[in-house]
């Protein structure tokens, strides 16, 4: 999930296999293709070259979707996962 998070941070447009733990990470601020379909990698990939309004949403989205993501957050969860087992 990191370098999906760096792309948001990056401001980049994100492409996804809509398998694993991607669409997860992403929520809506991903375009997903189907890893064994070769059409809907094309299409994706052309969707993000060719639509500039798409493109704009999904930087936008990505950005939102970024915020709910953090170093502190993180740490926090980390922390309660520890003292509810201790």
């Amino acid at each position: 999930g990191i370098p999906i998070l760096e792309a948001f941070a990056c401001k980049c447009p994100v492409l996804l296999s809509n398998t694993s733990s991607f669409p997860e990470v992403a929520g809506e601020a991903g375009l997903y293709f189907d890893p064994e379909n070769i059409e809907s990698i094309q299409d994706a990939i052309k969707k993000i070259i060719t639509n500039e309004k798409a493109r704009k949403e999904l930087i936008s989205a990505g950005s939102i979707k970024l915020k709910e993501y953090s170093w502190e957050k993180t740490a926090a969860q980390t922390k309660l996962i520890y003292e509810s087992v201790l």
